[in-house]
């Protein structure tokens, strides 16, 4: 939409809603007695909200219905004064409804005055009654107490008031789903993702969607202590809530004095379900798929080929939690930002010189995984970065450091050991200065493909199929095809359930190499 139609889409909204809120304002000021200049007869062909699509004499407005038939007798209720005679209650009809102007007149009518005051010691004059049981009076239709709803008996103005509540849920619903509201609503969201790296590296496009979409909305971020670094320089952040362990009673006080009025739960368990719980506040969590994945982990979720039918990639699955406030998912990628003037870490003594060390042209290898069934042989890394011949950089943390010795000892090709010696951070700037990447399904591979850099990604136990590939980066998936007993776990485990490892023993360096060297040229 442009912005020209924006403006004009916005302005219009608004002076409907101005314009009724203005009346039921007054109305309601005036302890609901109607005014009458307000008094509109509604036209007889106009649909009945009860659904019976009869053909009707006379039709009522009711509150809860909308504008009902005579038909809707139910509803109908006759207001008695304290001296037992029976007084007229409040005409609903007095209110203007939304709509076009031909729906709420009568053919050929112009709108009613309303009736007319008598002067002192003039006589009313009498109603004449006509076949469809309606008195005539000047070209007005007969009053009955039938179908008008007890809410507004007495002119007591609860009606107004209840259409003055409605005005501003009205305006509320357009200001949430409407993007061109953005200038009128300042929303508070609350985007909740607890852990791991990688997982909350793929939310940042749902973030990232949403602040600019609604440039003037609030959006918070709850996770983990832990995960601080991963978040801490991202500018579509407003604010970040770090969960201690073991903290979350208190963080519910810090939370709830923040009046949040969104909630995007996209770690969907029970402690974000506990904290949606407590703050009573409207949201949506994301599909996690565990039933198709259960199926898939139990050999149940294949096509009529025997193939895996594959989950939509899980920042789709994210996005759809945008969709009650009307923003969709961009076309950019992940996101993952560094300090300002950050660069990667300076060599150490023992590495070898810079000019025999390129960065640019050497190949990231990230060791390591939270999973033993997600990690190559490291006897099949030896091989194949010897034979690749190009410099490498060992990348990852302390739980590595034993894959790290093995290769350091026998790698042949210049080799920078940083494992376990730079944080999240300074390790992720390194990398970035290289020229590719080589790495297990790991956090490291969202955030290689947040830099955009080429990605090899080795798939053990987990399959590409969840939905958890390198997002839009040019990349290459690695893994042994037709193995019946892939995928075993939707996370991993601590070592082969069935003994023979063939998801990560069968995967030839031969394989890895020639992927390698296809990306290089």
């Amino acid at each position: 939409m442009r912005r020209t139609d924006k403006g004009t889409a916005c302005v219009g909204l608004l002076l409907i809603m101005l314009a009724d809120f203005d009346q039921n304002l007054l109305l309601a000021a005036n302890g609901g007695k109607p005014r009458n200049r307000w008094q509109i007869t509604y036209s007889k062909n106009f649909p009945c909200w009860c659904g019976n699509n009869q053909s009707i004499h006379e039709q009522k407005y009711c509150f809860f219905a909308g504008f009902c038939c005579v038909s809707c007798k139910g509803r109908a209720e006759t207001a008695v004064s304290r001296s037992g005679a029976q007084k007229q209650p409040f005409h609903p009809s007095t209110l203007r409804p939304f709509g076009p102007p031909a729906l709420r007149l009568r053919s050929g009518q112009a709108p009613a005055q309303g009736r007319p005051r008598l002067r002192a010691g003039q006589a009313q004059e009498p109603r004449e009654e006509t076949a469809d049981g309606r008195g005539r009076k000047g070209g007005q239709p007969r009053r009955t107490a039938e179908g008008y709803t007890g809410l507004c008996e007495s002119g007591r103005g609860v009606g107004p008031v209840f259409l003055l509540i409605a005005d501003c849920g009205l305006f509320a619903y357009f200001a949430a789903r409407n993007p061109a509201w953005n200038h009128v609503c300042r929303m508070k969201i609350l985007v909740i993702r607890f852990s791991s790296i990688g997982d909350i590296v793929l939310t940042t496009p749902v973030i990232r969607s949403l602040k600019q979409a609604k440039p003037a909305c609030e959006v918070h971020f709850l996770t983990k202590a832990g995960f601080k670094d991963v978040l801490a320089h991202n500018p579509y952040i407003d604010s970040l809530h770090l969960l201690e362990k073991d903290g979350l009673g208190q963080m519910m006080g810090k939370l709830r004095a923040e009046k949040f009025d969104f909630i995007l739960d996209l770690h969907h368990n029970l402690r974000s379900w506990r904290v949606r719980l407590a703050l009573g506040v409207a949201g949506r969590h994301f599909d996690k798929a565990n039933l198709r994945k259960y199926a898939m982990t139990h050999g149940r979720g294949r096509g009529s080929e025997g193939n895996l039918r594959p989950l939509a990639h899980i920042v789709a699955r994210y996005g759809e939690t945008l969709r009650p406030l009307g923003v969709a998912l961009d076309e950019g990628g992940l996101d993952f930002f560094l300090p300002p003037g950050m660069a990667a870490p300076a060599l150490p003594h023992d590495a070898p010189p810079a000019a025999d060390f390129p960065l640019a042209a050497s190949l990231a290898v990230v060791l390591g995984a939270t999973h033993a069934t997600k990690r190559w042989i490291p006897a099949h890394f030896v091989e194949t970065l010897n034979s690749y011949g190009k410099p490498v950089v060992l990348i990852g943390g302390k739980d590595a450091r034993t894959e790290a010795d093995f290769l350091a000892q026998h790698l042949t090709v210049p080799c920078r050991d940083a494992v376990g010696k730079h944080s999240l951070l300074a390790s992720a700037a390194l990398m970035r200065a290289c020229g590719a990447v080589l790495t297990h399904d790991t956090g490291f591979m969202h955030i290689a493909a947040a830099f955009g850099m080429t990605v090899h990604s080795l798939w053990g136990n987990t399959v590409p199929e969840f939905g958890m590939t390198p997002y839009k980066t040019p990349h290459t998936l690695l893994e042994v095809a037709g193995l019946s007993c892939r995928p075993c776990s939707k996370i991993g485990y601590d070592r082969c359930p069935q003994g023979h490892f063939r998801c990560m023993n069968d995967l030839a360096p031969a394989q890895v190499l020639a992927a390698l060297a296809e990306k290089a040229h």
